[in-house]
């Protein structure tokens, strides 16, 4: 079993760039934010040729840079390795969860990836590898037009954008001498499309949420970057 803290303090200086070739013409502004994180898991050999890692983290920051930074998140990691003669096999999960809520903003990202992998070294001389991943992400994000002490988890219902990525992959390597290797692979990557992606103009916003169309003219970009409905 291991664990552990972080600890992180970032001074964050930006100045804009009103004219090019003159970084300081523009107006400098500085912020400074602290990370605090544990983590915690466990390497686990519950037979000679099988091993297992488990960890997850949880971590707090306390000055966020932009709407999506990370601020209160959480992961979980898990590692599974199987080892039979000349053969391979591993698998994978991750989880990432985020919740950022700011004055006017609130963002949430969850995301998922499941992995899995072999290889066979068939001769001294050349092994066969392939894997497949998955990775789904479901970000949401909102202004908030009130105060609301479950602001963020009302934003956490609005889904604006929803990544299903499924890729395989599959090598040869070849041994030509000592100092020598040859590799051949073919790698395929899909991303089916969602309701998400097909319609976000239907994506509605819970009550005390702005829609996209009632922002403010003069509401600064630096708020609403994070937080456009992709095309």
């Amino acid at each position: 079993m291991f664990g552990g803290f972080r600890y992180a303090d970032r001074l964050i200086r930006s100045t804009e760039d009103l004219r090019p070739g003159f970084p300081s013409a523009g107006v400098t502004a500085e912020q400074t934010n602290h990370t605090r994180a544990g983590v915690a898991g466990v390497n686990w050999l519950p037979l000679k040729n099988v091993r297992l890692h488990v960890e997850g983290e949880i971590g707090r920051n306390d000055n966020p840079f932009t709407p999506v930074s990370l601020r209160d998140y959480h992961a979980i990691r898990s590692e599974a390795a199987v080892r039979a003669k000349t053969l391979t096999f591993g698998a994978g999960y991750q989880e990432n969860y985020t919740i950022t809520q700011l004055k006017v903003t609130a963002y949430s990202s969850h995301a998922r990836t499941y992995s899995g992998e072999v290889s066979w070294n068939a001769k001294s001389w050349v092994s066969v590898d392939a894997s497949y991943r998955s990775c789904i992400s479901i970000p949401s994000a909102a202004l908030i037009s009130s105060p609301a002490p479950r602001a963020l988890e009302i934003a956490a219902h609005s889904p604006i954008y929803i990544s299903n990525i499924h890729a395989g992959n599959l090598g040869l390597r070849f041994a030509i001498t000592k100092r020598a290797d040859l590799y051949v692979g073919y790698n395929i990557r899909r991303t089916p499309a969602t309701a998400a992606q097909r319609s976000p103009s239907r994506l509605l916003l819970p009550p005390g949420v702005l829609q996209r169309a009632d922002l403010p003219a003069d509401l600064p970009d630096s708020v609403t970057q994070g937080l456009r409905t992709p095309e």
